[in-house]
C-alpha cells in the first residue's frame, strides 16, 4: 500500500470510529458509553480505538470538533450560490444553523445534561475558540448584510444576533418547540434588522467590544486590539478554508497540495500590501477542488476580500 493510500485509510477510519461514538453518545449518554461498545459499533477490536484516540474524553472532543467543523461547513454550502443578496446569504446561514441544530439535538442535549463530563485543558482550549469562532463567523455575517454604516455598534449587533439564535435554538432543542425553520430563519434576520436600525437611529454610545463579547483570555487568543475587525474576518476564513480542505473526503495528495495553497495564500494575505497577481493564482488553485464545501468557504474568502476592496 502506498503512503497516501495508508494515510488516508487511517484518516478514514479516525473519521468512522467519531461517527460511531457521536451515534452511542447521543443515544446512550456520554459516560453510559463505553469504548467496547464503539469499537464493536465500528466492527474493530478495542484496542484499535486507542491508536487514534488516548481516552473516551479526548474522542468526545475529537467528536465536538468534527460536529462543529460540519456545522460550518453546511452554513457556509447553504449560503454560497452566486447571486444571494447579503440578507439571503444571512436568512440561508440562519436556516441552515437551526436544521444543523434540530437534526443533531439528541447529542447538544446529552451534552447540556451530562453534568460531569470531565473538562480537560484541551476541551477548555476547544470551547475558548468556539467562542472566538463564533464571534468572528457573526461579525462576518453582520458585516456581510451592513457593512461599515454598522460602525461602532458592530459588537452589539454580534451580540444581539448570538442572543437571537441561541435563544430560539434552545426552544427547539431543549423545549422541542415546533417551528417552520423555513420561516424562522427569515423572522430572525428581521428581529436583527430592527435591533440595528434602532441603534443607528437614536444614536447612543455602544456598550460592547470585542473584547468584552470575548472576554480577556479569548480576546488575547484572538489577537483582539493587534488587528482590526475585518483582518479578523479573513483569519477566520483562511482558517475554515484549511480546515475543510483537512476534513475533506479527497485523496491525501490533493488534501496536500490544496493544504499547501490555502497557507501560502494566508500568508500573502498577512501581508500590508498582497499582490493580487498572486493572490488570484491561488484562489484559481483552490477552485479545482472538486467538493462543494471547499468551493463554498473559497467563495466566502473571495466576499471578505471584495468587501474589503471596496
Amino acid at each position: 500500500m502506498e503512503r497516501g493510500e495508508n494515510v488516508s485509510a487511517i484518516h478514514d477510519k479516525k473519521k468512522q470510529i467519531i461517527e460511531a461514538a457521536l451515534q452511542l453518545f447521543a443515544n446512550k449518554g456520554f459516560h453510559e458509553t463505553s469504548i467496547q461498545d464503539i469499537a464493536e459499533s465500528v466492527g474493530i477490536a478495542k484496542g484499535s480505538v486507542y491508536l487514534h484516540f488516548k481516552s473516551k474524553d479526548d474522542l468526545l472532543v475529537s467528536a465536538l470538533k468534527h460536529t462543529v467543523h460540519r456545522m460550518f461547513e453546511e452554513v457556509a454550502l447553504a449560503s454560497s450560490s452566486p447571486g444571494l443578496s447579503p440578507r439571503e446569504r444571512l436568512v440561508r446561514k440562519l436556516e441552515s444553523q437551526l436544521r444543523f441544530g434540530y437534526e443533531h439535538k439528541a447529542f447538544f442535549t446529552m451534552l447540556l445534561n451530562e453534568r460531569s463530563i470531565h473538562v480537560n485543558e484541551e476541551l477548555k482550549k476547544f470551547m475558548m475558540d468556539l467562542r472566538i469562532r463564533s464571534v468572528q463567523w457573526s461579525l462576518a455575517d453582520v458585516m456581510d448584510v451592513y457593512g461599515e454604516t454598522v460602525g461602532p455598534y458592530a459588537m452589539d449587533a454580534v451580540a444581539a444576533l448570538q442572543a437571537l439564535v441561541g435563544q430560539y435554538t434552545g426552544y427547539l432543542i431543549l423545549h422541542q418547540v415546533e417551528f417552520d425553520i423555513a420561516v424562522l430563519a427569515p423572522f430572525l434576520a428581521d428581529r436583527l434588522e430592527d435591533v440595528v436600525d434602532g441603534m443607528l437611529r437614536k444614536g447612543r454610545p455602544p456598550m460592547l467590544t470585542e473584547r468584552m463579547l470575548l472576554g480577556p483570555a479569548a480576546a488575547a487568543a484572538a489577537g483582539e486590539g493587534e488587528r482590526d475587525a475585518r483582518v479578523d474576518l479573513r483569519a477566520h476564513w483562511m482558517r475554515m478554508l484549511r480546515e475543510t480542505i483537512r476534513e475533506s473526503a479527497l485523496d491525501e495528495a490533493k488534501r496536500e497540495e490544496l493544504h499547501s495553497y490555502a497557507v501560502v495564500l494566508e500568508h500573502e494575505l498577512r501581508k500590508p500590501d498582497p499582490a493580487d497577481a498572486v493572490v488570484q493564482g491561488l484562489l484559481a488553485h483552490l477552485r479545482t477542488a472538486e467538493t462543494p464545501a471547499i468551493g463554498a468557504v473559497v467563495r466566502q474568502v473571495e466576499q471578505e476580500l471584495a468587501r474589503l476592496s471596496r
